[in-house]
This record gives structure tokens, sequence and C-alpha cells, in this order.
């Protein structure tokens, strides 16, 4: 009973948030080109307020955007999150080309090195400009996008501070490329991934050895979380997931959201709403 009302619940938050979805049309210099954007902005947002709000940026729009924008303000409702800018990126019939990355570096070439720079040099500054964001950004991706998505890991000073990984599907140079580059990190980096026993045995196999991996890193900079669901079919990994990712990923609010600031929170000064 209880799994059904929240689940009607959550199909309630789908519908309302979907409806105060803006698209948007930004005019790439990289691209060379127009590219469609979604933004969900909070319910309580008010763009004369002094109050700032995290980024979340959703790759694979088409699909995955509506639901994280639904879980977004389900947990945001039950104050498990603070309330979020979401900005999903729709690839139309380019999500190969979009995600485009070298076999041999993990990184993003030709297409996927200009989709890149869209996203670093033009897409983060526009809704920095033209919404009240503060310093703390998530990226979300699923299977074959997380390797153009950790990319933004590898940056002297990390695009994003949080990463939430969808059943990821790395190449063999990004998982690698992930490990040396969390090593180093001097500053706060959280990271999530998922998995499920339905996912495809080459994939489920390299998973658990970047899992390992990870696990064993010992950098006080770097939060990992890792779930691996079982018996449940792929779609479902990918509801449980965004919702077990954003939990572990706000982490760092609930201080301010059911109890005293901790000493962790002082790094984050000022983007608390």
């Amino acid at each position: 009973m209880k799994k059904g009302l929240f689940f009607t619940l959550f199909l309630c938050f789908c519908g309302s948030a979907i409806a105060q979805i803006i698209t948007k049309s930004i005019d790439s210099k990289i691209l060379n080109a127009k590219r469609s954007i979604s933004i969900k902005l909070p319910d309580t947002y008010d763009q004369a307020s002094n109050i700032k709000h995290p980024v979340i940026v959703v790759l694979d729009g088409d699909f995955l955007y509506n639901p994280v924008v639904g879980q977004t303000d389900f947990q945001t409702y039950f104050k498990k999150m603070p309330a979020s800018i979401v900005v999903g990126i729709n690839h139309g019939d380019m999500r190969v080309s979009d995600n485009l990355c070298n076999k041999v570096s993990g990184l993003p070439e030709d297409s996927g090195a200009e989709f890149y720079g869209f996203i670093a040099k033009e897409l983060l500054a526009y809704i920095d400009e033209n919404y009240n964001t503060n310093n703390f950004r998530v990226v979300v991706g699923y299977e074959k996008s997380v390797n153009l998505m950790n990319s933004f890991l590898l940056e002297e000073q990390p695009l994003f501070q949080a990463y939430v990984n969808l059943s990821p599907e790395y190449n063999d140079a990004m998982s690698q490329n992930i490990v040396d580059r969390i090593q180093r990190l001097n500053e706060d980096v959280i990271y999530y991934m998922t998995s499920a026993k339905t996912n495809v045995e080459d994939i489920a196999t390299n998973l658990t050895s970047v899992k390992n991996m990870l696990s064993n890193i010992d950098n006080a900079y770097f939060k990992f979380y890792f779930d691996n669901f079982k018996e449940v079919p792929h779609h479902t990994l990918v509801m449980r997931g965004m919702a077990h990712g954003f939990e572990k990923v706000f982490d760092v609010y609930k201080p301010s959201l059911d109890r005293k600031r901790n000493d962790k929170l002082l790094s984050y000064e000022n983007i608390l709403d």
C-alpha cells in the first residue's frame, strides 16, 4: 500500500513539474547550431531574491529529463534536498555524435569535443548569467553518456562537484582516467554509480572492476557511493538510482535542512536556500 501511495505521489509531482518546464534554444558558436535545452526552476524561485540554487545538468534529456525533474520535486517537497535548477540537454538524433569519445584516450573527440565545449563554455555560463545559481553543480548521465560526462571530472578544477552515473558503460580508457584523477583530487567531489543484476555481463564485470578500484582510493576529498540493485528491470534501476543518488549527493545540505550546520558544510558557504 505504501509503495503504491508513494508511486502515485511521484507521478503527481512529475505531472505538475512538467507543466512548469521552460524550453530554450541556445545559439551555440561552438556547435555552429542552435541547441534545445529544458529548464525547471524551483517552485519557490524568485529572480529578485538573494537565494541561490544548485544546478543539476541532465544528459540524455530526451528521455531522462522528466524523471529527474519529478524526482527532484519529490525530494525537495519532503526536504530531502534543496530547491534546485534542473537543466536538460536534448540530443535528438545526435546522441551518438554528442557522446563521441576516443577509444584510446577515453576523451571526447570531434563532435563529442564540440558538445563538451558547448556545455563547459556556453551552457553553464548561460545558466549562471540568467538565473540565481550557486557553486554546487551536479551532472547526471546514463550508459554511454557517462564517458563524456566524466570528462568534466578530469579538468584541473572539475566543472561539477557531483556525478550521478546511472548504469554507466565506461570505455576502458575512461575508467582508468577516472581512477587516476580521483587519486589526485584536492577539492570535494561526490561520485555515485549504480548497477543491476540485469546488466549485460561484460558491462557488469567492468562496473565491478571500476567499483573496486574507486572503493580502494584513500582521498579525503572523494566521497564514493555504489548501489547494485538486484532482481530489478533496467528501467527500475534508473529510477531507484536517481532517488538514492540524489540522497547521497545532497547529504552535504542536510545539516541546514534538519540539523545544525557543521564544519563540512562551511566549504559551501552561502549556497543554501
